[in-house]
């Protein structure tokens, strides 16, 4: 994703990601992400399977604009969020 919008093919408006990604996890590059000029503007949620109050302090910590729980109520809330009018 990076690569991506450092050549300048995309600039997403948000960026989802998870906290606890392999390699790079997510509230790090939460903080890349915030810390860059290049991405500025940029929208940044974390998601987790966390207790909440603790992704609130990782969101607090890593500069993020939001929070998605990770548990099934708030995960098909998402989802229908998502999904174009009518489909069910």
């Amino acid at each position: 994703a990076t690569k991506i919008i450092l050549k300048k093919q995309t600039r997403p408006d948000l960026v989802l990601l998870d906290v606890r990604m392999p390699n790079v996890n997510g509230e790090q590059f939460c903080r890349f992400i915030k810390s860059n000029s290049l991405f500025k503007g940029i929208k940044v949620l974390l998601c987790s399977g966390e207790n909440v109050e603790e992704l609130q302090r990782i969101c607090r910590e890593a500069g993020a604009d939001g929070y998605i729980p990770k548990d099934a109520v708030m995960g098909n809330l998402v989802a229908k969020e998502l999904m174009p009018p009518g489909a069910e």
